[in-house]
């Protein structure tokens, strides 16, 4: 029998499309599948929706488990929701988007067979707040080098340098939130979720692509930052993850964090540290730009001799 796989949904004020979300979970075709939602702290119909969906959808599911709370923020939620979760592998799904059929499987498979890996990460479609297909890859769309994505040491700095959405859309093992053979949890002290978990997965050399479109990631075009987050306060917390990681790399990703962390400490306190900082990491883009160029062109050559 397939490995069990947890599907996780923190909810909030998704009353609108929690249904789309789950049927979407229903009609996948991995066979072991447990779903777990916590609502945190709607004031919208989202709960209810949920519970009148499980009525009709829950005997396909291996188990299906509800719980609402007072609003503790994303972190929070998704920690209670991991040590809920009995899967051997777990699937993030935010409340609002929607699972590609024959992501998980796939997603599952490159995990099984790249052992070294604690979590994996896929291209996805664009939706817009209709559910209108806006891209479909998010890879294109937000301009992400997918060749860089092959080689680790490429990745690492394309997602520290141009860190964007598709980076987080992730499917884990379950002992990468093991404090000592994975990561550990997430930082309840932090607005938001993905970056820091990102960056920890990176430093261990953990962190996966597989180049499919396996998730339906929505956006608000021209609304800037993360609704219900506070943009003051996830721009800080940004810059604080900068700092927090960036001994754990080395060489030139060890630098950029170390810049992007003292540009927003400096950028106050001294214009004239704040502007080198800036610069410096202006440089290191266009360092890896050329970097990545220069190996694109001489693995093209390779590939055609």
């Amino acid at each position: 029998m397939s490995e069990l796989v947890s599907v996780i949904v923190p909810m909030y004020n998704h009353a609108r499309y929690i249904q789309q979300c789950l049927d979407s979970v229903y009609n996948e075709d991995y066979p072991n599948i447990e779903l777990i939602i916590i609502d945190d702290g709607s004031n919208d119909e989202s709960v209810e929706v949920a519970k009148k969906w499980r009525e009709y959808h829950q005997g396909k599911l291996h188990r299906f488990h509800i719980e609402t709370q007072e609003n503790q923020g994303i972190c929070k939620t998704l920690n209670r929701l991991v040590s809920i979760a009995e899967g051997e592998y777990i699937v993030l799904l935010a409340s609002d988007d929607y699972l590609i059929k024959g992501g998980i499987e796939a997603k599952v498979s490159a995990l099984k067979k790249n052992p070294q890996w604690l979590a994996v990460f896929s291209d996805a479609i664009l939706i817009d707040p209709d559910s209108n297909i806006v891209s479909h890859s998010a890879i294109e769309y937000y301009n992400v080098n997918r060749y860089a994505l092959q080689f680790t040491n490429l990745m690492a700095q394309q997602i520290i340098m141009f860190w964007t959405a598709p980076m987080q859309i992730m499917v884990f093992k379950k002992k990468a939130f093991n404090p000592i053979i994975g990561v550990g949890l997430y930082d309840e002290t932090m607005c938001f979720e993905d970056r820091d978990m990102c960056l920890r997965l990176l430093a261990k050399q953990a962190y996966g692509f597989i180049d499919t479109c396996a998730y339906a990631y929505r956006v608000r075009i021209g609304q800037e930052g993360t609704p219900g987050v506070d943009t003051n306060s996830k721009r800080k917390d940004f810059h604080i993850i900068s700092g927090k990681v960036f001994s754990h790399f080395s060489g030139i990703n060890n630098l950029f964090l170390r810049a992007q962390y003292q540009s927003y400490i400096d950028r106050s306190k001294n214009k004239i540290y704040f502007y080198f900082w800036r610069l410096l990491m202006l440089i290191l883009r266009g360092y890896y730009y050329f970097q990545l160029k220069y190996e694109q062109h001489f693995s093209q050559n390779a590939k055609y001799n």
